[in-house]
């Protein structure tokens, strides 16, 4: 069982934030997914292209995984 804390989203699901392998806290249902990779962007500057993938987990959570995509450079 993890230590972080996750919230429920509007549909009254909790939902689990995963990037490189590591779980975040949860801000809050109004945050949406993409308002939480704003924020993410601002520490991981490679998730400038990132994909968002969301999942429901068996154990009725709403699991978010933050990807980075590769980039083309100018």
């Amino acid at each position: 069982m993890s230590d972080t804390p996750v919230s429920e989203t509007k549909t009254n699901k909790i939902r689990k934030i995963k990037y490189d392998g590591r779980e975040f806290p949860d801000p809050g249902a109004e945050f949406s997914n993409e308002d939480i990779l704003s924020n993410l962007k601002s520490v991981f500057p490679e998730l400038a292209n990132a994909r968002i993938s969301v999942t429901d987990q068996s154990d009725g959570t709403h699991e978010v995984l933050f990807e980075k995509v590769a980039g083309t450079k100018g």
